[in-house]
């Protein structure tokens, strides 16, 4: 390796030679991110999907770091391009977040299956953190990876855990599969990272103290005030948000449009930094105000903000996406790693599978037993489910994190093991994820397949020609499987029960909050802007001066 020059003495000597190794640091970082986003153009324009654009991204961080790694330059200039997790997890992070509750374009389907998602982010975490720690552990008593404690192996299993959805769900929304598919993916995996840092947290307070049934109980408590109270840290900050425009004239008076954009940008990082001040998540509280803001407050707004704030919040998306997978690929020269772990890393490989299946699978019966047939996962979604447990920046974060919580004898092999995790699901999982989809028939016009159903799979087959909407949750049901639902009722059966409760539920849901709640945060104008199916951005102000078309996509009713 080339030697180093002795720049820190001449920063010490000189301020302006930091100065200046900090501005090319940034002018790196951002030509990088230039470079990943033209090659995303690329792989869109070729039609490449055998490699994502986050895979790409990854693997142009990977060669970057290895030119800063064997290049003469300063500690300065590389810690300010490494992998930093406060930059990550305050700047990169919450934007990502929120752009996915705030343009959710399936937010019935997501509600509607909201307890199948809890199900998977909450039981199936906790699941997979212990399948995953147990089986590290007995490897590490038979000698045959590196030896950790049953607490270590345990941390390890709550990191590798959390799954990153930014590939699959990428691919997912360009080739449209099915509506609930993709609500489950997303929902299971943005809950999941929450449950994930929670469970991190949570045990690493177990190194300083003993593990008992009471502070076991007591931290399944803390789990739950975390969760709730993070709910309605994003639902009232995003409620507030909702009257502050309904009793200001931003949406009447044209100058005042470019403020009432600001304004709207600055609510979701209020909640995110209140939750996480509190000790609570940040990542649930700006997943439910932005979805809160989309249904009580986007309304409120002027057609020109409305198409401006889901612009931006895509856009800010997009390049915290890119250069979180950047930052990663640094990472894997300019982090201290430990490369000899290769044992450990083939059981946590192991490890990691069983885990995620004893996750969805289980999960997927449990949650069968319940609904009635057209309601059921079938076997294509479960297995798609399955292997789109790609691991990203939130395990990676809290594997650098872990050398401080579990000593670097410890965390340096996890490190190192959770980076060549990520870099392979992103890689052979992202790439392969198309393909997948075409073959399980995964698109929206496809029928399901039940589990363990032949003769719906051949009635699958046999449908391809005539598309039909199996995927969403308000498809037309057909005459067999409405007669079926009623028999199932009739006869008494849970899940025809549940189902009818959940009807009935839903249906006076949404007459409470038409009738009553809508009512107290919507204004009086923007009535036709929820009467409408679709609404066309590209309309003029009241004083009939054009608005910038800025976003060609439509605004989705509010339901």
């Amino acid at each position: 390796m080339v030697e180093h020059l002795d720049y820190e003495e001449l920063a010490k000597e000189n301020p302006e030679v930091e100065e200046r190794w900090l501005s090319f640091s940034v002018l790196l970082q951002l030509t990088v991110l230039v470079i990943a986003t033209l090659l995303a153009y690329l792989l869109k324009r070729w039609r490449i999907h055998y490699i994502h654009e986050a895979g790409a991204a990854l693997l142009l961080g990977v060669f970057v770091g290895g030119i800063v790694e064997f290049s003469n330059t300063s500690q300065t200039f590389r810690e300010h391009v490494n992998f930093s997790e406060d930059v990550f997890f305050l700047f990169l992070l919450p934007p990502i977040i929120f752009e996915s509750g705030y343009n959710m374009e399936h937010t019935k389907q997501f509600f509607g299956n909201f307890g199948a998602i809890c199900m998977f982010a909450f039981l199936g975490t906790a699941v997979s953190t212990m399948v995953i720690g147990l089986v590290v552990y007995m490897a590490s008593y038979l000698n045959i990876c590196y030896p950790f404690s049953l607490l270590e192996s345990l941390i390890f299993g709550s990191l590798i855990s959390a799954t990153d959805p930014v590939t699959v769900l990428a691919i997912f929304q360009e080739l449209g599969v099915q509506s609930d598919l993709y609500c489950l993916v997303f929902g299971e995996s943005v809950l999941n990272d929450a449950v994930a840092i929670v469970l991190f947290r949570t045990l690493s307070t177990f190194t300083t103290e003993p593990a008992t049934a009471g502070s076991l109980g007591a931290a399944l408590g803390t789990f739950l005030i975390i969760f709730l109270g993070s709910v309605a840290i994003g639902m009232v900050v995003a409620l507030l948000a909702s009257l502050l425009f309904k009793y200001t004239h931003f949406k009447t008076d044209q100058d005042l449009h470019s403020m009432e954009t600001c304004l709207v940008v600055i609510f979701p990082y209020c909640a995110y930094t209140c939750a996480e001040g509190l000790e609570l998540s940040g990542i649930v509280a700006i997943l439910f105000c932005g979805i809160t803001m989309a249904t009580y407050m986007r309304p409120n707004l002027s057609p020109f903000s409305q198409a401006a704030t889901m612009t931006i919040f895509k856009t800010l998306a997009k390049l915290a996406e890119s250069f979180i997978f950047i930052y990663m690929g640094v990472a894997a020269f300019l982090s201290e790693q430990k490369w000899d772990a290769i044992p450990f890393l083939l059981v946590a490989i192991l490890a990691m599978l069983a885990g995620r299946a004893a996750n969805v699978y289980p999960n997927t019966f449990l949650i069968n037993l319940n609904r009635v047939p057209e309601q059921k996962i079938p076997a294509n979604q479960a297995f798609m489910m399955n292997v789109s447990g790609l691991r990203g920046a939130i395990a990676f974060a809290l594997a650098l994190n872990s050398s401080a919580v579990i000593g670097e004898e410890a965390g340096k092999p996890i490190l190192t093991c959770t980076l060549i995790i990520v870099v392979l699901t992103v890689l052979v999982i992202g790439g392969s994820t198309s393909t997948l989809i075409d073959k399980l028939q995964l698109r929206e016009g496809h029928r399901h397949v039940l589990l363990g159903s032949m003769e719906d799979q051949e009635q699958a087959e046999e449908g391809d020609s005539a598309p039909s909407n199996a995927g969403s949750a308000t498809q037309p049901i057909p005459e067999n499987v409405e007669s079926s639902r009623n028999s199932v009722i009739s006869t008494g059966g849970v899940g025809g029960i549940l189902e009818k409760l959940k009807e009935v539920s839903e249906s006076s849901f949404e007459h409470v909050n038409g009738t009553y709640i809508k009512p107290i945060f919507h204004r009086k104008d923007c009535e036709h802007i929820e009467g409408l199916e679709l609404v066309d951005l590209r309309v003029t102000s009241s004083s009939d001066t054009p608005v910038p078309q800025i976003l060609p996509p439509p605004i989705l009713k509010n339901a």
